[in-house]
């Protein structure tokens, strides 16, 4: 595969840089949107052909939705992994440093505590 991928898909393209920025976020979002699909699908018994493509669909389309307005806001693009598109002053960049870590404190304390 890594050969095949090295052959065919070793070129520069404008999309490229955007569809390598969107596998993370996609990575972080499938699972947690795959299981709430499939909880929200259990009651309807679908076939199982029918279910697999609701699934597979839905997953991608709310993975996609979910990527592309985080994409749009600078300040939720770190949440999913994105890099920020604008620079910043310093204070600006510390306050959302300092705000981050306080997001993040109580889930530390639950951890150590």
């Amino acid at each position: 595969m890594l050969t095949l991928a090295q052959r065919f898909l070793n070129f520069k393209a404008p999309y490229l840089n955007t569809l390598n920025s969107v596998v993370f976020p996609f990575y972080v979002l499938h699972q947690s949107a795959l299981i709430i699909l499939c909880f929200m699908l259990r009651p309807f018994n679908f076939c199982p052909v029918v279910e697999l493509f609701l699934i597979t669909v839905g997953t991608w389309g709310a993975c996609a939705a979910i990527t592309l307005v985080v994409m749009r806001f600078d300040a939720l693009r770190p949440l999913l992994g994105i890099k920020i598109k604008n620079n910043y002053s310093p204070t600006i960049k510390k306050a959302g440093y300092i705000l981050g870590m306080l997001l993040i404190l109580p889930l530390a304390y639950q951890l150590v505590f």
